[in-house]
């Protein structure tokens, strides 16, 4: 985008657009919502303004039709790497849905971004590579004459999407290493870390997809083992193995409550599931398909085995603060 200008260079635009992304999760969720209710519904609709823009301007359907890509992926990476992104926000939205009012909030909200909101955006993306030839919605945008409409859209990606990811990060850490690092420290170290690794990659690949495509892979093989693990504990182990009929009663939060550190069984399991994930396609196996039920039994097995033998299996405890982190 706006080539010849210093701040526009790939690394250079990284940076301080990773600087606009640490600056509302440090403020915290107050800032966040406020940004989300104004810049929300103008991200979207320059979004599909702009896809609109891009259908009428590059072939329409006819181009979507004829589109063929130069290289072509097996399905089971496909669905890995899409797995893999979407079961990092499936792992992390608990830590935030915690908040809601009801139980029932978080998993509403999710819903309805995934079949909604989420999946109209990957579409759009989708869309724009096949009829612009580039994976870049903005510089899409831009070869299409909407000028500063594609500069308005970096803003509002890194400052009301990456914002809220960052921020949810920092919760999970809080809750996995806990002591004295707050969600604003884990919030700046983290930003940091992330906005050096994607200058990094931004100076050694350029614009490339391929790197994030890798990346998602990795994703699928390590991550949706955690889902199906937080599923099996709270729907299967809790009420049938502890007797916790009661879902309200499965978990406890609020200041003051008490957490184990590490669930071993969780640990042990992820591990396990991981490891088969990694090999799963030596198998004939998906490796994100492999690493959701491979977690989800393996869990079972070990968490019910130590319970039933008086072995314990989670160590450490944290205290939730007045802040509730």
């Amino acid at each position: 985008m706006l080539p010849g200008y210093w701040f526009t260079d790939i690394v250079v635009a990284t940076v301080w657009s990773g600087i606009f992304m640490m600056i509302t999760s440090l403020y915290g969720i107050a800032a966040i919502i406020i940004l989300s209710y104004i810049l929300g519904p103008m991200f979207l609709l320059l979004t599909y303004f702009g896809a609109a823009a891009a259908f009428d301007a590059f072939g329409g359907l006819l181009a979507l039709l004829a589109y063929k890509p130069a290289t072509l992926a097996s399905i089971g990476s496909l669905i890995t790497t899409v797995v893999g992104y979407y079961a990092v926000g499936s792992v992390i939205v608990s830590d935030i849905s915690r908040y809601g009012k009801k139980a029932m909030d978080g998993g509403k909200a999710w819903t309805a971004h995934i079949m909604l909101f989420n999946t109209t955006l990957v579409l759009v993306g989708a869309f724009s590579i096949m009829l612009t030839g580039t994976e870049n919605i903005a510089l899409a945008m831009l070869q299409i004459g909407m000028g500063y409409s594609a500069l308005a859209f970096l803003f509002l990606t890194q400052m009301d999407t990456n914002d809220n990811n960052l921020w949810v990060s920092s919760l999970a850490w809080v809750n996995a290493v806990g002591g004295r690092l707050t969600r604003r420290h884990w919030t700046a170290i983290m930003g940091a870390i992330g906005t050096m690794w994607a200058a990094l990659v931004a100076a050694g690949f350029g614009p490339s997809m391929q790197v994030l495509f890798d990346f998602g892979g990795y994703l699928g093989k390590l991550i949706p083992q955690m889902s199906t693990i937080m599923i099996a504990d709270f729907f299967i182990f809790r009420p049938y193995v502890l007797g916790l009929k009661d879902p309200l009663k499965r978990y406890k939060f609020g200041p003051g409550t008490k957490y184990s550190l590490i669930n071993i069984a969780g640990v042990i399991s992820w591990i396990l599931s991981s490891i088969l994930a990694f090999y799963a396609e030596a198998l004939k196996t998906t490796p994100a398909v492999m690493g959701l039920v491979s977690g989800f039994i393996l869990y079972l097995i070990i968490a019910t085995v130590c319970h039933k033998a008086g072995v314990k299996y989670e160590i450490g405890e944290w205290t939730e603060k007045l802040t509730g982190v």
